[in-house]
């Protein structure tokens, strides 16, 4: 997965690059290879932001959070980031094929009509 990083008004050490790192993998497994994804990390006085967007094909995944820690921020993100995957991988998988409703699935006693 490509990641690109951007730090406002502050700047984003390793620590954070492997926490990244680590919550990308999590959201990787879900969506593939073929994602790519920002963090915007953002600190203004006593707040600190923490953005992940991954764009795939058909999808975009946005993740925010605002804590007073950055890691936990950060965490948060990736966290709303994962959850919006799967849900949307899981309506993937939901949908079916080839819908069509049966006879027998209407008259069950084996009415003819």
């Amino acid at each position: 997965m490509q990641t690109e990083y951007t730090g406002r008004q502050m700047s984003i050490s390793q620590k954070l690059r492997a926490q990244a790192t680590l919550g990308l993998d999590r959201i990787e497994r879900v969506v593939g290879r073929s994602a790519k994804a920002h963090i915007i990390l953002t600190t203004e006085k006593h707040r600190q932001m923490a953005e992940v967007t991954v764009s795939t094909r058909k999808h975009g995944i946005v993740g925010m959070a605002e804590s007073t820690l950055i890691e936990s921020a950060l965490h948060d993100a990736l966290d709303k980031a994962e959850k919006q995957a799967l849900k949307h991988k899981e309506k993937i998988v939901g949908r079916k094929r080839n819908t069509k409703i049966e006879r027998a699935d209407l008259y069950p006693d084996g009415i003819a009509v």
